[in-house]
């Protein structure tokens, strides 16, 4: 849908009305404030969703001359998990200035548990544009690192990689259209079973 909440709040709406398990959107241009208005109203109006956002005042300015404000909003149906906490995932020294991580609004990963209690990882990333190469790297080494603190965790990673890519695993084929700007990646200990317990 169009770019930021406003825009798209009736494409939200209707995801939402869908009742899939796992809902993650990026880019939806919220400030911390009208993030909390918008998870609880969210959540008022779609009893059977928890909502999760990170938001974020970024450094770049928008055509307005106000800071960009990054955002992603995860939402776990209530059906299919039974709560959700949030994880950290990168040390101190990838911080942008003390106390503010330069991830904030960009990446959010839960620490989500099934209504069976089984136990899954869902990470939501809004990687940084090709113009930022050092930031996408960075975050990129951050999810590396983190992944590896969880060798034998179910994980499902979901986002705007601001990459164009093929396939979900990277290989060419020459059969499907390309995927741009997307990717859905679940861990070898998610993909032995293939249904969500």
């Amino acid at each position: 849908g169009p770019v930021g909440y406003d825009a798209s709040a009736s494409e939200v709406d209707s995801l939402l009305e869908d009742g899939c398990p796992v809902i993650c959107l990026q880019d939806l241009r919220l400030s911390k404030r009208a993030a909390s208005a918008v998870k609880l109203d969210l959540e008022t109006r779609f009893p059977h969703y928890k909502v999760f956002i990170s938001a974020d005042c970024g450094h770049q300015i928008d055509s307005n001359g106000r800071h960009y404000q990054f955002c992603v909003l995860t939402a776990l149906h209530l059906g299919a998990f039974s709560g959700a906490t949030g994880e950290k995932t990168q040390p101190t020294f990838h911080r942008a200035r003390p106390g503010r991580s330069i991830f904030r609004g960009r990446l959010l990963v839960l620490k989500s548990t099934l209504l069976s209690g089984g136990v899954v990882y869902i990470i939501n990333l809004y990687q940084f544009t090709a113009g930022n190469a050092n930031d996408q790297a960075a975050m990129l080494q951050t999810l590396r690192e983190w992944v590896l603190r969880h060798p034998t965790a179910k994980i499902i990673l979901a986002g705007d990689m601001n990459a164009t890519l093929r396939t979900a695993n990277g290989a060419p084929d020459d059969d499907e259209d390309p995927c741009p700007d997307c990717l859905l990646y679940t861990s070898d200990a998610a993909d032995e079973r293939s249904s969500v317990d």
